[in-house]
């Protein structure tokens, strides 16, 4: 099932997006609900009739951050090239993994994942220039400059979020203290987060206007917000996308993203995920 649903998913994603995919220069292909050789990076080259030297990279097994992590590498590799155009796809199928098991873990994972699939494009400055120049950088929904990623990994968490392949399948154990370890150090990392950047802004948590945060569950969020204080209405496209579509691993903190560029941004943009390890990425972006 996988093998057949993961590159349709994909297209549709790209297609709805109504992404300029004509000068791809490298593609990022994100999964970790399913494996398949060739796999999904190939796909797309052969999908999209992409050049057969455009450089692949797949990003697989890394969970509910990883779209963040894909985007960290595709920041640098449009900072090493600033001519690339780099296509970035997260496809999950969570539901393929849904266990016939009463445990409190299972059944707090099949209530909470879902399926989904996102996509954009990451271009360098001189791609940027290029695609005004052709009239094709207001194709997709709104813009968006990478400025800054910070990655912390909280070791003693390591056994509180774990995805291991099994004779039944892919088991999840989703701890009950996740929530309670992420809050103890929501403070402390959007602090070393900001600080880490303060080559490209000087910027406090009172500074961001909209916080793009990977809602793994309602009582994360509400425990986020709580820990910086944040206004009701701070995390509305968490809550939103939680509630419309659940948790879909890796593509969920893209679907906030896109909620909050469709309705407009105004400042500076916080985006963080957590996953296993207990890993928590983060990036400060901010409107072109």
């Amino acid at each position: 099932i996988y093998r057949a649903q993961v590159l349709p998913l994909a297209l549709q994603a790209i297609r709805e997006g109504n992404l300029d995919v004509r000068n791809i220069t490298h593609v990022i292909a994100v999964s970790c609900t399913g494996l398949a050789a060739p796999g999904l990076d190939l796909m797309l080259l052969q999908a999209l009739d992409l050049p057969a030297h455009t450089h692949r990279t797949c990003v697989h097994y890394m969970g509910c951050y990883a779209a963040v992590h894909a985007l960290k590498q595709a920041d640098q590799i449009c900072r090493a090239e600033p001519e690339a155009q780099v296509l970035v796809v997260c496809v999950e199928l969570c539901t393929l993994h849904f266990q016939s098991d009463t445990s409190w873990d299972h059944l707090t994972s099949s209530l909470l994942f879902a399926d989904g699939a996102a996509a954009l494009v990451v271009r360098g400055e001189a791609a940027v220039k290029q695609a005004h120049a052709d009239g094709a950088a207001g194709s997709e929904d709104g813009g968006l400059r990478l400025r800054h990623f910070y990655s912390e990994v909280a070791l003693d968490g390591w056994q509180e979020m774990t995805w291991d392949p099994d004779e039944k399948g892919f088991l999840m154990r989703l701890g009950r203290g996740v929530p309670f370890m992420l809050q103890s150090r929501t403070r402390e990392l959007v602090s070393r987060a900001l600080n880490s950047a303060s080559a490209v802004a000087q910027l406090s948590a009172q500074d961001i206007a909209h916080w793009a945060i990977h809602p793994g569950g309602r009582l994360i969020l509400d425990l986020f917000a709580r820990e910086l204080a944040l206004p009701d209405h701070a995390l509305w496209a968490s809550r939103q996308v939680l509630q419309d579509y659940g948790n879909m691993s890796s593509p969920t903190v893209l679907f906030v993203l896109k909620a909050l560029l469709q309705e407009g941004l105004t400042g500076p943009l916080f985006l963080a995920a957590f996953g296993p390890g207990l890993t928590m990425e983060t990036a400060l972006c901010e409107p072109c």
